[in-house]
């Protein structure tokens, strides 16, 4: 993905890097390696340019200036096993593997120039697949040959241990993909002989923890932006705290891979075996809140959106309304009582003291970082006191037109329904 969550970068058996405009849903163009790199395995976007990963090599194409190929770096090897290549944080370093060479390859890109490789880190053969921690301090490379996952510390670069991650269990040589929680948690994937989808959980050293077991085929592993999800490429979403299904999406069955959008608001799906990407919405704006309260009690909603980093929202509520807010993102509130907060007795509407931007007492700034908090005391109703099991609903919205106007708030999170006990 692109930056500016405009553009998906797809690969393919033919060396050509598809990209797909995700603003409508269309293919744009195919970007041609013409021959220079074999089975591209890899690929991510790194300061304006792509750094493709495959087979024979390591292609740096530059987007911006016709699609023009301005670095190869030659693996060692050209092999039958593919590889992978990832970045995190500020992008200061690409880090690939290629399952023909036994180094995991450290890359500057140096944005002022061409990028260069600076170290390479010992890791192996036959690794296929690559996750770093969200600081950059350490890399997971995992083995699909072996089930083995090797630690790196990207720091000192060098290898900190190597351990089994399916505890012994018997499994299948197709891709196993992982993904690092902000927290260290790692989580990969892999089938077993069934043909039936599990992830494992490894502490930041490697150590099993527990495996999740999936009800299905799956291949493919991604991290929802609030990290209270997992996409696993068989269609399942997957609760990352406690390990159960909470949903499913209709796929084909083969190879798969997942990637989210930088706002995390798209997960997008390839699969061998169809020729389309599927984008599925719903993991976030991710808006929680306390489950119940009672009146006079003063409860807090946290709401995670990247891309509505600084912008102004309102908090709004309905009261015994079972579909207060629309089914789905950008829809009006138009059913049920939907009412601004700071227009109606029952809520007493306050910013957190680190949010100083309000308007009238009842909007709040998201901060850089797409979060926004918001409390509210709850009263009694102008006709009597909240009752129990009362329930009232919330989410946050932007106003299309007068902000008090209780008909065009757009919704641009999911709904919280908190009870009255």
């Amino acid at each position: 993905m692109s930056d500016d969550n405009r553009w998906l970068y797809t690969l393919s058996s033919n060396n050509v890097v598809g990209v797909i405009d995700i603003w409508n849903g269309r293919f744009v163009r195919g970007i041609d390696l013409n021959g220079l790199a074999i089975n591209p395995s890899g690929v991510v976007f790194c300061h304006g340019k792509l750094y493709i990963e495959s087979y024979s090599n390591i292609c740096v194409v530059d987007p911006s200036a016709n699609d023009r190929v301005t670095t190869i770096f030659q693996n060692a090897v050209i092999g039958q096993t593919g590889g992978d290549v990832a970045t995190a944080g500020d992008c200061g370093a690409v880090y690939c593997i290629a399952g023909a060479t036994d180094s995991l390859t450290i890359i500057d890109p140096n944005p002022n120039g061409n990028p260069v490789v600076v170290d390479s880190v010992f890791v192996g053969r036959n690794n296929t697949d690559l996750s770093l921690t969200t600081d950059g301090t350490r890399g997971y490379v995992v083995n699909a040959q072996t089930a083995t996952i090797t630690v790196v510390d990207l720091v000192a670069h060098q290898v900190i241990g190597s351990s089994n991650l399916t505890g012994g269990r018997p499994f299948l040589n197709l891709p196993m993909d992982s993904a690092v929680r902000s927290d260290g948690v790692v989580y990969v994937s892999w089938v077993s002989p069934d043909y039936l989808g599990h992830v494992s959980v490894l502490d930041s050293d490697g150590n099993l923890t527990r495996v999740l077991n999936l009800p299905g085929y799956s291949t493919g592993l991604g991290f929802s932006t609030d990290e209270r999800m997992l996409f696993a490429g068989g269609g399942w979403v997957i609760d990352s705290n406690d390990g159960s299904v909470i949903a499913q999406i209709p796929t084909v069955s083969g190879i798969s891979a997942v990637t989210f959008s930088p706002d995390g608001e798209h997960s997008f799906l390839t699969n061998t075996n169809q020729l389309y990407v599927t984008a599925v919405d719903g993991f976030t704006p991710a808006l929680t809140a306390p489950l119940t309260a009672q009146s006079g009690e003063t409860i807090t909603f946290d709401l995670v959106a990247p891309n509505q980093a600084g912008q102004l929202v309102q908090l709004a509520g309905a009261y015994n309304a079972a579909i207060p807010f629309g089914n789905g993102l950008g829809q009006t509130l138009t059913e049920g009582l939907v009412f601004p907060l700071d227009a109606d007795p029952l809520f007493n509407f306050t910013l957190n003291p680190n949010q100083t931007d309000s308007v009238n007492g009842f909007a709040a700034h998201f901060g850089s970082d797409g979060r926004a908090t918001a409390t509210i005391r709850l009263a009694n109703l102008p006709g009597g006191p909240l009752r129990h099991g009362d329930t009232l609903y919330f989410a946050f919205g932007t106003f299309t037109g007068e902000h008090r106007s209780i008909m065009n708030v757009e919704r641009i999170s999911n709904v919280v329904a908190v009870t009255i006990r």
